[in-house]
């Protein structure tokens, strides 16, 4: 039995191959192109998040760099040294994150009933020695600006002061303590429509 020899390959299947095989090259280097350029656009944009971060802190550092600047005395300088360093840590955090910072000063006087805003809410922060003088800052507080909670403001207080009020009511989802009936009775009539939200001691 003869054998048919077999036909060598046509040029045009060749060619058309080897267009394929340049095709698939090229779109495999735009691929990495882009995504190189990705990565560095992203890289560039934490950088910037970062030097904004940092920029944020260094507004409360030249503060605290100020101690003859800050009100109150060597005993009460604190308060206003934790109003500045909440403020520039969550503006910082909100930068990172891609956010608009949503607590400031802007507008705020100095000495007035508000220290700053936070998410639209006006916040007064109270750092004391314990529980009770924390409650009883915000109750005297409370009955000096009565319109203060009524209109949607907060007490801030340190977190570490918020153990012992984990059996008083908080409605369901809120970060904070809502000052109700087992409060100390000498803050409870004033205080029982304000929120006070606990926050970590930054």
């Amino acid at each position: 039995m003869s054998r048919i020899p077999a036909s060598p390959a046509d040029p045009g299947d060749r060619a058309g191959s080897h267009v394929s095989a340049q095709v698939a090259a090229a779109w495999s280097a735009l691929d990495a192109a882009q995504r190189a350029n990705d990565l560095a656009a992203a890289l560039r944009g934490q950088d910037r998040a970062l030097l904004d971060a940092l920029s944020e802190m260094k507004v409360a550092r030249d503060f605290v760099g100020s101690p003859a600047n800050i009100l109150g005395s060597e005993t009460t300088k604190h308060g206003e040294i934790a109003e500045q360093v909440h403020v520039a840590v969550s503006r910082a955090r909100d930068v990172l994150h891609g956010r608009t910072p949503t607590a400031s000063f802007d507008g705020i006087p100095r000495t007035g009933p508000v220290d700053y805003r936070e998410a639209g809410a006006d916040i007064q922060s109270k750092y004391c020695n314990g529980l009770r003088n924390t409650l009883d800052r915000v109750a005297a507080d409370a009955e000096k600006h009565p319109e203060f909670a009524s209109r949607g403001g907060r007490y801030h207080i340190p977190a570490t002061s918020t153990g012992n009020l984990t059996s008083y009511a908080a409605p369901a989802g809120s970060r904070g303590c809502r000052i109700a009936a087992r409060t100390p009775s000498n803050a409870r009539s004033t205080i029982s429509n304000a929120w006070v939200a606990a926050r970590p001691t930054t």
